[in-house]
Parts: structure tokens; C-alpha cells; sequence
């Protein structure tokens, strides 16, 4: 696609809006969703449930247009990671009212289908996925059946460490300030939102329980002061990052 065709792809994602009678179909399907900044460990916690509890839950395999990565020496695969489609078929799942939600991020097209929703609720099981902080509220505003769930490192110190681990030399300057930055606005998000089950990520074990008796709806405290403590402490932190950066 053009300079043309991809402004008016993104203008068709901004606009979308699933049918009512779509949404009735899968409005009542329990859906799971963890958000974290970059290195918080939220990727690991899902992986473990599903594998902890593997009669629970089942993955939501989302669609993109971005090409497949190569993730630890191992190429993504189709219908796992993600179904990878081009624009010309994520044009036509929106013009086919196929998607419950879609968002047009870094010149690609995501979204979550509703035949995919669908058969989560066919298999009796709650659907996870990993998302950013702009899918979640297109799911929260749909009145999805959804718990969201935001997952923060126990301290700056050890998130720092983890952070520069997986990405070593990397990273540039430019990619640095660009994650940091995206960082401070998942954290602000975090604050702005009661929504979110603020989860502090100590050891896998325990990050993994709690997040279990959230799906299953047995957490009783979404967002202890301990945690809103540590969302202004990582911000103050990164925020100093970003300034000697």
C-alpha cells in the first residue's frame, strides 16, 4: 500500500466500530488481558498460566500486518504468536465487520476478530492475551467481559536490570528515549484507570496465583497503596532516566 492507502487504512481502523448484533454474540466470553511496560515480565507470566492451568485458559491469537519476528533464534509462527495477514485483508475484516477491535499502531493494522472470541467461548475457556493500554480501552468501552490486568516489576532497580538484559546493545539512543517514553505513558495509564488489577510482579509464582484468582473473580484489593507507591516511584525514576539520556 501507498502513503494514500495506508492514511486511509488508518483512517477506516480509527473509525471502526463492531456491530451491536456482533458484540451480543461474544460480549458474555471471559477475556483475560496483562499490560506492562517493556520488561515488567508479563510475557513470562501468561506463558506460565497457561501452562500451570492449561483447562482454564486458552490464547487469543490476534491478527497483525506487521511481518513475523525472529524471537530468541525461533521465527513466529501463523496462528500462534499471531495470524499474520496483509492490509488488503485487514481492509477487508473491517469492512466485513469481523473485528471486535482493531488499532493501527507503527504503520500496522491489530485486532482481535470475533470468530476468534468466539471459540474461546466454544471452548468453555477464558481467553489471555498480552495488549497495549489502547486495546484495552476499546474493550473495556465495548462493556467487554474483560479483566485487565497491569503488571509492574517489584522495584526500578530490578526492572532497569531486566530491562537492559533482554535488550543489551540493542538498542540506540533514539530506540532507548522511545521505550522509556512509552514506558511513562503505560504507567500514567495505569494511574488514570481503576480498571486495571495492578499486579506487582515479585516471583513468578505468586504474579501467576494472584492472576488466577483475578480470572476466576477472587481478588478482592485491585490496587493497593503499596502498588500505587511504586507506579510514581518507577515514574520519577524513568523520568530521571530520560533526562540524562
Amino acid at each position: 500500500m501507498g502513503n494514500d492507502q495506508d492514511k486511509e487504512l488508518q483512517q477506516k481502523v480509527t473509525a471502526y466500530r463492531p456491530s451491536k448484533n456482533a458484540l451480543d454474540k461474544v460480549k458474555h466470553i471471559p477475556l483475560l488481558f496483562a499490560v506492562g511496560i517493556s520488561g515488567a515480565g508479563k510475557d513470562t507470566a501468561l506463558r506460565t498460566l497457561l501452562e500451570h492451568h492449561p483447562n482454564d485458559y486458552s490464547w487469543l491469537v490476534t491478527t497483525t500486518t506487521r511481518p513475523r519476528r525472529e524471537n530468541n533464534g525461533v521465527m513466529e509462527e501463523h496462528g500462534v504468536e499471531y495470524y499474520f495477514i496483509d492490509k488488503p485483508s485487514a481492509e477487508r475484516l473491517l469492512n466485513e465487520g469481523a473485528y471486535v477491535e482493531a488499532n493501527y499502531y507503527a504503520s500496522n493494522v491489530y485486532g482481535a476478530t470475533i470468530a476468534e472470541i468466539a471459540r474461546g467461548g466454544q471452548e468453555h475457556k477464558i481467553l489471555v492475551s498480552d495488549i497495549d493500554v489502547n486495546g484495552i480501552l476499546n474493550f473495556v468501552r465495548l462493556g467487554m467481559n474483560v479483566k485487565p490486568v497491569f503488571i509492574l516489576p517489584p522495584s526500578y532497580e530490578i526492572w532497569h536490570e531486566r530491562f537492559h538484559r533482554r535488550y543489551g546493545d540493542a538498542l540506540d539512543q533514539q530506540d532507548l528515549r522511545k521505550r522509556l517514553t512509552t514506558a511513562l505513558a503505560e504507567l500514567k495509564d495505569a494511574l488514570d484507570h481503576d480498571y486495571y488489577y495492578l499486579v506487582i510482579n515479585d516471583t513468578i509464582e505468586e504474579t501467576v496465583e494472584r492472576i488466577h484468582t483475578i480470572a476466576h473473580g477472587q481478588e478482592a484489593e485491585r490496587r493497593s497503596p503499596q502498588a500505587i507507591r511504586l507506579i510514581e516511584q518507577l515514574r520519577a525514576d524513568i523520568t530521571r532516566e530520560l533526562a540524562d539520556a
